[in-house]
């Protein structure tokens, strides 16, 4: 019951995909599910790429650091 809930959860919100007989599968999150994505979810995206820019400089940085220490 958990799982099922929790998979309803992530499909309502458009994270995962159901196919009947194959299975559920995570979403690709730069395309679009059908009837287009909420802003909402579109803002979450837009937040998501920007954090990954910044993990990828703080990531850099960290590198440097240890090459010279």
């Amino acid at each position: 019951m958990t799982v099922q809930e929790a998979i309803r959860v992530l499909r309502d919100e458009g994270l995962v995909i159901s196919q009947q007989g194959r299975g559920v599968f995570v979403r690709d999150w730069q395309s679009k599910p059908e009837g287009g994505t909420p802003s909402d979810l579109e803002e979450v995206y837009e937040q998501l790429a920007r954090i990954q820019v910044d993990l990828d400089n703080v990531q850099e940085k960290v590198r440097r650091i240890m090459e010279a220490s």
